[in-house]
């Protein structure tokens, strides 16, 4: 592999499209175009301390990509070293270039990095859960297997990811997730299977983690840790993006009543499934999320096969979940249903529909129930009724 020294990109060789994301301060993610090649890809810019002040993270994302080569993973075309006017990246946080000149060294007097990857024009999975809210259970499935296949080839590389999470996972062509930005990833021991993380995103971060972490110390990071961000995972795409956010009202993120949420395991739990998510997943999704690592599933095969056996619900959906109430739309060949979950009057109502075609015979059915005194006896009345037969009995 290249030193990244050697390595020189000149800005002019580069047409800044659209500003993608970042953390501010120290990332910046782009679209752009570049000279040589003929097509759009993503740059990541970060600025050159980050290599100076701490060349095993950077750097290790950089020799991590390198080495690993499988269709579930977003690839890494070239990495080297930028100098970006801030004349052209007048939405970016001014800090980002602010770079202290006594740390750029003389051999390397570009300040920023730069990784680039493919571009890929679905987005990422949150963007589509912010336009839908929530997938389908089918799929949810299908998508926790595909990022649980690209962890297995992660995991034999003897790596862990580390920050799994819908603005991390990329919408292939083939409509599938690809696992992206490996800026957090480790390499663990192979002896013990642990590694050390000293940086975290903390909503992400299972209790074992969370405890160290809080406490000053290095974090404890293993295969489990992964696991249970899967885990995690599900109960967004299953929940909805509106559930998360209701979640993060409740804990703001960095505060003290997340951090004690997260150590005590009761941030993010099966709990928080909305009613239309089958017994079967959520019982795969308790065990993901374990507070003891020991008692999560033994490795990402063993959290694969344990998804098979979900046969039920899965053409439904969260469509919509916020303070007002909540929708759950399910579509099929045989028609269409819909449940509705609102608040009126100080009470909590539920309803659903259905309409299924058949040649030129139209059949509706309705139901309706309430009040409820509160949500959460609203919700239990239709998890109720999700749960006959497997699917919703109109």
């Amino acid at each position: 592999m290249t030193e990244p020294k050697e390595r020189l990109i000149h800005w002019k060789e580069i047409e800044v499209e659209k500003f993608i994301g970042g953390d501010g301060c120290n990332s910046v993610v782009l679209k752009i175009r570049h000279m040589g090649r003929q097509r759009s890809i993503v740059g990541k810019l970060l600025r050159v301390y980050e290599w100076l002040d701490d060349p095993g993270g950077w750097l290790e994302e950089v020799e991590i990509l390198d080495s690993i080569n499988d269709n579930r993973i977003v690839p890494m075309f070239d990495f080297g070293f930028c100098t970006p006017p801030a004349s052209e990246l007048p939405y970016v946080d001014p800090d980002f270039f602010n770079v202290d000149p006594a740390l750029i060294q003389t051999d390397r007097p570009p300040s920023h990095a730069m990784i680039t990857t493919p571009y890929y024009s679905e987005g990422t999975v949150k963007h589509l859960l912010e336009v839908r809210n929530g997938v389908t259970t089918r799929q949810a499935v299908l998508w926790a297997h595909r990022i649980l296949g690209a962890l297995s080839a992660v995991h034999g590389q003897g790596i862990l990811h580390l920050d799994i999470k819908p603005s991390n996972l990329f919408m292939g062509n083939d409509g599938l997730p690809l696992l992206a930005d490996f800026g957090q990833s480790k390499w663990r021991d192979p002896t013990s299977g642990f590694a050390f993380q000293e940086k975290l995103y903390t909503s992400l971060i299972p209790p074992e983690t969370a405890v160290a972490a809080f406490g000053g110390m290095d974090a404890p990071v293993s295969a489990q840790t992964d696991i249970y961000q899967v885990g995690a995972l599900l109960v967004r795409l299953t929940s909805g993006e509106g559930a998360f956010q209701q979640l993060r009202e409740r804990f703001p993120p960095n505060s003290r009543a997340e951090e004690q949420a997260l150590c005590r395991g009761t941030l993010i739990t099966p709990k928080l499934c909305q009613p239309h998510v089958p017994s079967a997943l959520r019982r795969v999704i308790a065990k993901a999320l374990q507070m003891d690592p020991s008692k999560r599933y033994l490795d990402v095969l063993a959290f694969q096969k344990a998804l098979s056996p979900v046969a039920e619900l899965l053409d439904w959906r969260c469509s919509r979940c916020d303070h007002e109430g909540a929708e759950f739309m399910k579509e099929g060949e045989g028609g269409t249903e819909a449940v509705t979950l609102a608040s009126r009057a100080g009470s909590w109502f539920t309803e659903g529909s259905s309409k299924g075609v058949t040649g030129k015979l139209t059949n509706r059915s309705h139901w309706k129930s309430g009040p409820h005194d509160t949500r959460a006896d609203a919700e239990r009345e239709l998890a109720r009724r999700f749960q006959v037969k497997g699917e919703l009995s109109l």
